[in-house]
């Protein structure tokens, strides 16, 4: 097992890749706190209502370039990403509810 944590590429950046011999777990870990809503267009909105960018678009957009990139290095691994939040204080809820 190899274990590659911030790898930076020319396009993209993936927080921390594990190697193993049947496949590779690429995760991206974000640290925000508080309350997330997400909406029904799935727009993610602080407790405030301010917009923030939407991690799972990040999630699948850096799956979508490092497949090709393993892909070119002649790695054929099945790929699988994960989102993780590691703050004790994050919490997302499904709706926006205004009163």
């Amino acid at each position: 097992m190899i274990f590659l944590i911030n790898i930076i590429l020319p396009y993209f950046q993936v927080d921390f890749i594990c190697i193993f011999e049947g496949a590779i777990i690429a995760f991206e870990v974000k640290n925000d706190e508080g309350d997330v809503y997400v909406d029904k267009d799935e727009r993610w909105l602080s407790a405030s209502g301010n917009e923030m960018s939407n991690p799972l678009l990040q999630l699948k957009r850096n799956a979508s370039l490092l497949a090709p990139f393993l892909k070119n290095l002649n790695i054929q691994l099945p790929l699988n990403y994960y989102l993780i939040f590691v703050h004790p204080d994050f919490k997302k809820k499904n709706e926006l509810f205004l009163l």
